[in-house]
């Protein structure tokens, strides 16, 4: 009788033993999926980002010669006097003059993180910024760094703790949404900071 009890017992101890590998498994495999999903979401906002730029300045070029004109403006930074007000008015300048700028709208993380580590659009990347530079009022960038410090503070957060950058900016999209847009990400962070002191002003799961 006690043998039967003990081979009853062993059999739901494995049992539960699979079902909480099981379990496991599942979690991985969800965490590998809500990582692919939130780089393909990025990516595609980032990709779409750059096609409407793209397709603008070719419909402001109009595939006349003032395009090769424009393109050798945004090289030397010497300004094309053939082109019109209204026409250069809605071009999008293909580098910046001013080095130590931040893009207008991130629309991605992973553009975000791109412009700290290595800028955009010719520019001078964020995290190599100055004093004097972050803090400069012109453009709204002091308020725009200082804004999306609170991104790169979790990202590089994050890093260190071992996570590559395109995992921690999907472990952020699990904490606060897969398709959460960048300026409520933002927010949420921001909010956190003063509901997790404990935690060092993180989310418990970017801990």
């Amino acid at each position: 009788m006690n043998s039967q009890i003990n081979g009853a017992v062993m059999n739901i101890e494995y049992f539960q033993s699979i079902l909480v590998r099981l379990n496991q498994l599942e979690q991985l495999v969800n965490n590998h999926a809500a990582r692919s999903d939130a780089n393909i979401v990025d990516m595609r906002s980032y990709i779409n980002q750059k096609m409407r730029v793209l397709n603008n300045n070719i419909r402001v070029f109009g595939g006349s010669i003032e395009g090769s004109f424009r393109a050798q403006e945004a090289n030397t930074g010497r300004q094309l006097h053939r082109m019109n007000t209204q026409t250069m008015s809605s071009i999008e300048p293909l580098q910046s003059t001013n080095m130590a700028t931040l893009s207008h709208n991130p629309r991605s993380l992973i553009e975000l993180w791109r412009e700290f580590q290595f800028g955009v659009d010719g520019r001078k990347p964020a995290s190599h910024f100055t004093t004097r530079e972050r803090n400069n009022r012109t453009g709204g960038i002091k308020q725009k760094f200082y804004r999306r410090k609170i991104i790169w503070d979790t990202v590089s957060h994050l890093v260190r703790s071992g996570f590559t950058a395109e995992g921690a900016i999907a472990k952020i999209r699990q904490v606060y949404g897969q398709h959460t847009s960048v300026g409520k990400i933002i927010q949420k962070i921001r909010r956190d900071r003063h509901i997790y002191n404990e935690s060092g002003g993180y989310h418990p799961n970017l801990v």
